[in-house]
């Protein structure tokens, strides 16, 4: 992430005035940041390191990390509201759209329906934004109600067999949050094994 250039060193600090001029100066300055000059807190911000020549680079990254829109926000969600706000629409789109298709094929795989291309897309974004990891992303798509054979379907199966083995049971929300942490690597066969082991016990 660029925070800054210098500027020529007979740049005329006292020319500046205008609202065009500002934007110049910071498009120079801080070229990553000329998208935020009309944010109600970083606008300030920007427009008085554009007015300064004892402003630096270094002095507007202090500055930057102090406010709310830094530390409101994850690294990731810095990183995608940057890019969104300076890269060219078919990037951001494109970008998007290969999201989307990252989680048609695991949400396929999973056995698992997103929904409508909205609901993709809106789950993409959010992919994005908040920079999920792969178990993230596999965390994501078990939260939602399987409607076809795959890894919670086969999950489910495993489960079932194991109580059976042990002549035990659990209820429905039971065994859907033990498929759901199989396929994420929260659990494993052996941990439902135990469980149901301990249960048999019990009983």
């Amino acid at each position: 992430m660029a925070f800054g250039e210098n500027l020529s060193p007979d740049f005329d600090w006292g020319a500046v005035k205008s609202y065009v001029e500002f934007v110049q100066v910071v498009q120079e300055r801080f070229p990553s940041w000329a998208w935020a000059l009309d944010d109600p807190e970083l606008g300030p911000l920007l427009r008085e390191a554009a007015s300064s020549e004892e402003w630096s680079p270094a002095v507007f990254e202090s500055q930057l990390k102090a406010t709310r829109w830094w530390n409101d926000r994850t690294a990731a969600q810095r990183e995608w509201d940057i890019f969104v706000n300076t890269a060219g629409e078919a990037e951001v789109q494109d970008r998007i759209a290969k999201a989307a298709t990252e989680l048609r094929t695991k949400a396929s795989a999973l056995g698992v329906t997103i929904g409508d291309d909205d609901a993709v897309t809106e789950m993409a974004t959010r992919m994005l934004r908040d920079g999920w990891s792969d178990a993230e992303i596999t965390a994501n798509l078990a939260s939602l109600d399987p409607n076809k054979p795959g890894d919670l379907t086969a999950a489910r199966t495993m489960i079932n067999g194991i109580m059976s083995d042990y002549m035990v049971s659990v209820d429905e929300a039971t065994a859907a949050d033990f498929a759901r942490k199989l396929v994420t690597g929260e659990m494993t066969g052996a941990g439902i094994t135990e469980y149901a082991r301990n249960l048999a016990r019990q009983r």
